[in-house]
């Protein structure tokens, strides 16, 4: 009997929100993302209402770097280890490859700075190893293992970095020193939570050909989907104008509380889709319930930030607000279905199906900057912003077909 979802879905959807609310692990994974989030947004408001675009255009080069570095090391390292929470060796092994990683990345990250004279990427670059170690500690224990060892440090990095932001309300303070509080603090939190968490920092890459192997695919699956779209986003500053970059950033920091939710459920997706990896079909339709919870979820925020006054984004966002305004409505259309598309990518990689999600990366992921630096040439911010959502829709179509017939032999007999 083939799959009816008029059938299964008001219950699943229903016995999906009874375990999201009885389960503490997802409470304390909002707060700790929540707190993180909250902690972005105001870093980003008070950079961006201090300043010019051109400058807040360094700081958003310096976040895109930042973002694409631990989205790496995330969907390589950490997520591979959140595939297979039974072997807590795994995890181990994961943190010692991210130390290796960070270090590699410090210096990097240190070169481009000191050629660019850039000074929020240099300050980025002495803090990488400890903000890497963080977002790996915090987002594996918030899914697999210990949840309020994650909220812990995330509640002190983002106590420090708010109170930073918000003391430049009143005072006149530097966006680069408050962008300093973000990023030492974050970083001592990282050490600090690596040694509560009693994990070895040796830089080190342990033989191990399965987990290696994952490591590879998904880094490649990452460099040309999301880590693909923060590369596009950066080279809009650099090949295109810094106005659009600033644009672009700007709405992003507008969409916080999506972005809360996207890397809320990214984490805890892996975990929870993989103890339902028996039964395909199960899987499948799990999945289809926990989309429609997101979409239901995250649709009343996108229309509310449609409605923003002129003024209130004037006081948020200062001189960049009148640019990234445009960006608003296509950038929230990109945000929803990145997340929606979140659960089949989070379904491929329970079932490791690397090279079908590469093929699936490639096929998207290759003609994306082509595409969104040409409408972003020609036609600006708003031909940048809807290349994007344009781009994002059919890439969620892409996955979930996909998705579909990855699991379809189950489906189709159950």
């Amino acid at each position: 009997m083939k799959l009816e979802f008029s059938d299964v879905g008001d219950f699943l959807i229903k016995k999906l929100i009874q375990r999201l609310v009885r389960s503490q692990r997802v409470g304390v994974a909002l707060v700790s993302n929540g707190l993180v989030s909250i902690a972005s947004f105001l870093l980003s408001i008070s950079v961006a209402r201090t300043t010019s675009i051109e400058v807040f255009a360094e700081f958003s080069f310096a976040m895109v770097s930042y973002i694409f570095l631990t989205g790496l090391n995330r969907a390589a390292l950490t997520n591979t280890a959140l595939s297979q929470p039974e072997d807590k060796d795994s995890y181990f092994r994961s943190t010692n490859r991210t130390v290796l990683v960070a270090i590699i990345a410090m210096v990097s990250i240190a070169v481009w700075a000191a050629t660019s004279d850039n000074s929020f990427l240099m300050v980025l670059s002495l803090s990488l190893p400890g903000l890497m170690l963080l977002d790996h500690i915090r987002t594996y224990n918030s899914a697999a293992e210990k949840p309020l060892l994650s909220l812990a440090f995330c509640a002190v990095w983002s106590v420090v970095t708010g109170f930073a932001s918000l003391l430049s309300f009143f005072y006149d303070v530097k966006p680069l020193l408050v962008f300093i509080f973000w990023a030492a603090s974050g970083s001592a939190c990282g050490l600090a939570a690596a040694a509560a968490s009693r994990v070895s920092l040796i830089p080190k890459w342990d033989k191990q050909r399965t987990e290696t192997s994952a490591a590879v695919v998904f880094s490649a699956d990452y460099l040309v989907g999301a880590g693909g779209a923060q590369l596009t986003t950066g080279l809009l500053g650099v090949l295109a104008d810094t106005r659009i970059l600033g644009a672009i950033r700007g709405s992003g920091t507008l969409l916080g509380p999506v972005n809360l939710v996207s890397t809320t459920a990214r984490s805890l997706l892996l975990p929870f889709l993989s103890r339902s990896s028996n039964s395909d079909a199960g899987q499948f339709k799990t999945a289809v319930a926990a989309t429609l919870v997101q979409a239901s979820f995250l649709a009343p925020l996108l229309v509310a930030l449609q409605f923003i006054p002129n003024e209130l984004g004037m006081q948020l966002l200062g001189d960049t607000w009148g640019i990234a305004s445009l960006a608003i409505l296509p950038m929230s259309i990109d945000a929803l279905f990145n997340v929606l598309m979140s659960t089949a990518i989070a379904g491929h990689r329970v079932s490791f199906a690397g090279s079908r999600s590469l093929i699936i990366r490639l096929a998207i992921g290759i003609p994306r900057p082509f595409i969104v630096l040409y409408c972003a040439v020609v036609w600006g911010v708003l031909g940048a912003a809807w290349s994007m959502a344009c781009i994002a829709a059919v890439s969620s179509v892409a996955w979930w077909i996909s998705y579909y017939f990855l699991c379809n032999k189950e489906i189709e007999s159950s």
